[in-house]
């Protein structure tokens, strides 16, 4: 069902901007009942705001108040799809800004608002104050907006295969969790309106995780046995409330997915893992010298390789494609520990763990510095912490590109001489450096780094 505004009284109302804050201050609600329209809980409200409609003096806006009766510990929500960039502001009975879907730092609310979605779970009932604006810009143009109650009394457990809602008043709210059958679980928690940290705890274990979800989404996937679990869901630092859902789902197990955690790692075979918070580790055999690749991805958690053995340790944090890992390092014979861990505290999850080598050709040779030309490809080995330099002969005028590329380091490279001073980071793909120039014939020279002036590792250098 829809409701069509009317035609409202002219009941002025002022909208002042208190120091700090760019929330608004109304004038006592009792006066403004009559001038204003009602909106029914579970029902769209259709309207529309004109260049005739209030205006804000703080900032131009034009706005438009509705009243909602809400009752006491219920959630409710409100979603605005408008022709203009817009804002929703919900007042208390007592004319107290208690939400808002204004950008942090304008309200003084906290973190609790998307663009176009606000929630509130009121702590009294009562009639209400929703305010629709066009967000600072003057804008006007038809809106509607979308409402609605949900019921959170009843939501303390959860099993596998449901979804709990909560709302967040800045402390840890806890649930029960209730695991009947052993295997693989997989636990979410999201919130549209600020960045989540889930717990879960219990049968002697402890787990944390702050992104293992999309965006600020938090995920824990782990092995549990039967019995009760608490979980325990918050926001970053404490610093954010709102509406946020739990869900919890049985995860099968795939025929070729055998678990693996520590043990041997052989040459040109894949193990899959479990993290659970620590790290773990595996051993390899090099049998020769050669070039040695190792690939480490997953699905739930920003991965971190390290390779230790023969007096080196390497490590590498995002060099593979998205949050994975990849190491790529020429290595002498012996045993090396492979170590398995996430970038954030308390990461866990399934993993897949890769090592390749490739033999050294005869013509396999490492250009660490010299001379270089237009056509050439060469392969270097830079020392972390320092930097390689060459010496760059331009015959020709022309537009040249120059590409550095490395799964071992952040690539940053340097080109100065003949009146040139150019740097690039990651003008390449990934964190790759590529720079590209119009140069005059003459001698330049190219400087190769870690971004960071602290990794080092194998890297390819192409000039065209």
């Amino acid at each position: 069902m829809r409701i069509n505004p009317g035609i409202a009284a002219a009941v002025a109302l002022v909208l002042v901007v208190a120091a700090g804050a760019a929330g608004y201050l109304l004038a006592p609600l009792v006066q403004e009942r009559l001038g204003t329209e009602q909106l029914a809980m579970g029902e769209v409200y259709d309207g529309e705001l004109t260049s005739q409609a209030p205006r804000n003096f703080n900032d131009g806006s034009h706005y438009h108040r509705i009243a909602v009766d809400l009752p006491r510990d219920q959630l409710a929500q409100f979603e605005l799809d408008a022709a203009f960039p817009g804002d929703l502001a919900l007042y208390s009975p007592q004319e107290k800004l208690v939400a808002s879907t204004m950008a942090e730092g304008q309200t003084g609310l906290g973190n609790n608002r998307s663009p176009g979605r606000l929630s509130y779970r009121p702590r009294t009932a009562g009639t209400y104050l929703l305010v629709v604006s066009s967000g600072g810009n003057g804008e006007d143009g038809p809106f509607n907006i979308e409402s609605r109650l949900r019921d959170l009394s009843s939501n303390d457990t959860v099993q596998p295969g449901s979804t709990v809602e909560g709302w967040l008043d800045g402390e840890t709210s806890t649930h029960t969790l209730v695991i009947e059958e052993s295997g693989l679980y997989t636990v979410d928690m999201t919130s549209p309106e600020f960045d989540t940290i889930l717990e879960l705890s219990g049968q002697g274990m402890s787990l944390t995780d702050d992104d293992g979800g999309q965006n600020r989404n938090s995920r824990i996937q782990t092995m549990l046995e039967p019995g009760e679990y608490e979980l325990g869901a918050r926001s970053y630092n404490h610093e954010g409330s709102g509406f946020y859902s739990l869900s919890v789902a049985q995860e099968e197990m795939p025929e070729d997915r055998e678990l693996q955690n520590g043990g041997a790692l052989e040459l040109g075979t894949s193990v899959n893992g479990l993290l659970q918070g620590n790290q773990v580790e595996y051993t390899v055999q090099v049998p020769e010298r050669a070039l040695y690749t190792f690939d480490l991805s997953s699905e739930t958690f920003d991965t971190v390789l390290e390779v230790e053995g023969n007096n080196r340790l390497l490590s590498n944090d995002d060099y593979g494609p998205g949050t994975n890992s990849r190491l790529e390092a020429l290595l002498e014979a012996g045993e090396f520990t492979v170590r398995v861990s996430s970038f954030s505290s308390g990461g866990n999850g399934m993993f897949t763990l890769q090592a390749n080598g490739e033999p050294l050709g005869d013509d396999f040779a490492l250009h660490n510095d010299g001379r270089v030309a237009p056509s050439d490809q060469i392969k270097g080995m830079l020392p972390p912490s320092e930097s390689n330099g060459y010496t760059l002969d331009i015959d020709n005028a022309g537009s040249y590109t120059i590409d550095l590329r490395s799964t071992a380091f952040d690539a940053y490279l340097e080109l100065s001489g003949e009146g040139v001073s150019l740097a690039d980071d990651d003008g390449g793909t990934g964190l790759n450096s590529r720079l590209r120039a119009q140069l005059e014939p003459g001698e330049y020279r190219l400087q190769i780094r870690d971004a960071f002036r602290s990794a080092g590792g194998l890297y390819d250098l192409e000039i065209r």
